[in-house]
């Protein structure tokens, strides 16, 4: 979610700073919980099932993840869930996701982590419940609309990719509206080939985001009119 926290730190950061968000979404949900990453519940359900102790666990004492002492309430869902993302990306990285595991040694101890409570939590629990209570989670914390637009969003250059089923580009044009005075710059190609094949582009907006910041341009005020640039860029976004 590189995108997303580049986006975070513009924002918080007191300085002006040059950014250039590339296939960024909204928040984390929309990528995990509405792009094709929600289709990969299921192998990991499975990857995660094959590599569970089978051991017969209470209900409670799964979602808390460890021994409980007397009258000691479990951490809650939406703490724990919140490791899920980081976990995810990790299968996805390590490119194990539905296959055979990873080189890197997952023990079964490692369950005893709160990625680990989660993924017990999911075995009981139902597909859907699971993925609402992750998107409750992502949303309240990796929201970019949430936090505060940053010093200088007109030196900010979107970049997305027009056949991006990871992101969806509704979700990109969410966050440059958000930045008034911000460009957006569509590329052919999905996530993937768009990152793979389309580098030229990427570094230019880094280029052109540094440029501006370097030129100061004039910052803008919140609630000003959305420019001439920002108009012809929407109107001629993908269906």
């Amino acid at each position: 979610m590189g995108g997303v926290h580049s986006c975070m730190v513009a924002s918080l950061y007191p300085e002006p700073v040059a950014c250039s968000p590339m296939l960024t979404p909204r928040s984390a949900a929309v990528a995990f919980c509405q792009g094709a990453l929600q289709q990969a519940w299921e192998p990991l359900s499975l990857t995660s099932a094959a590599i569970t102790p089978t051991v017969n666990i209470p209900k409670d004492l799964c979602l808390s993840g460890r021994t409980l002492p007397p009258q000691t309430s479990p951490p809650s869902t939406d703490q724990s869930m919140i490791r899920l993302d980081s976990l995810l990306g990790d299968r996805l990285a390590l490119g194990t996701l539905g296959h055979e595991a990873p080189e890197q040694p997952f023990y079964p101890e490692d369950f005893e982590s709160e990625a680990g409570v989660l993924w017990r939590w999911y075995l009981l629990e139902s597909k859907a419940q699971a993925q609402k209570q992750l998107q409750q989670v992502l949303e309240r914390y990796t929201d970019v609309k949430k936090f505060p637009r940053p010093k200088r969003p007109d030196a900010a250059v979107f970049v997305a990719a027009r056949d991006d089923a990871y992101v969806s580009p509704d979700s990109v044009l969410e966050v440059h509206r958000y930045w008034e005075g911000s460009e957006m710059r569509w590329v052919p190609g999905g996530h993937v080939s768009s990152f793979l094949f389309q580098t030229e582009a990427f570094c230019g907006a880094i280029k052109d985001s540094v440029r501006r910041v370097a030129q100061g341009a004039k910052q803008l005020k919140v609630g000003s009119q959305m420019s001439s640039t920002f108009r012809r860029l929407t109107e001629a976004q993908p269906a």
